[in-house]
């Protein structure tokens, strides 16, 4: 990670690129939802910097994550096993392949997706309307107030329309929602990281 100032990364700048880490891992390792001192500590670090400086920092946590993975193979545990003993007080002991659903901040969002066809205005030489498919992403809150300020889809792969990045950060009441388009085709949405007030949450889908 290039730091933002000097020539090493600040305890702010290492903080959020752990975090984002860690919230991947709990996501791949199946990791219980960890103690909720960490999630404290990295909202009052990403007061530091700039909303484009966070997603950078988060981005290379991320990166890291698959980068350790390629390295050490996914299929024997070995990188979630090394975490854990890396980071003893954020991830117990029992954590490892848990799954049961435990509730923690991820229950302050519902996220569904679904594909449908959409009429676009205009219509064809015979008159009839043009029908596109598309890729739903729907996010809801389940919170009082919660700010989203990112989504990141499959890690990075599957951009946002600029018309929709334009709109975050957004705050959401209890019960509100909002929704993200994809042409269906571009995206399939496996896996989705969403950055809040309340921190970096992580969901994945089957």
């Amino acid at each position: 990670m290039t730091p933002e100032n000097g020539e090493v990364p600040t305890r702010c700048e290492n903080i959020l690129a752990t975090y984002a880490l860690l919230m991947r891992a709990q996501l791949e390792c199946k990791f219980k939802p960890y103690d909720e001192e960490i999630n404290n500590i990295s909202k009052e670090c990403m007061k530091e910097f700039t909303e484009k400086r966070v997603k950078e920092i988060i981005k290379f946590g991320l990166s890291e994550f698959d980068r350790n993975v390629k390295e050490l193979g996914r299929d024997d545990g070995r990188f979630c096993q090394s975490l854990a003993a890396a980071h003893p007080q954020i991830i117990k002991k029992d954590s490892g392949q848990d799954k049961t659903q435990y509730p923690g901040n991820e229950n302050l969002l519902k996220l569904s997706t679904w594909s449908a066809s959409e009429q676009i205005g205009g219509s064809n030489v015979n008159g009839r309307p043009y029908y596109f498919d598309i890729t739903y992403l729907k996010i809801s809150s389940a919170a009082d107030q919660i700010e989203i300020r990112d989504v990141v889809v499959n890690r990075g792969n599957c951009k946002l329309p600029a018309w929709q990045v334009e709109k975050l950060p957004t705050k959401l009441k209890f019960g509100q929602s909002m929704q993200i388009k994809f042409s269906a085709g571009d995206c399939d949405p496996a896996e989705v990281s969403i950055s809040t007030n309340y921190g970096m949450l992580s969901y994945g889908f089957q």
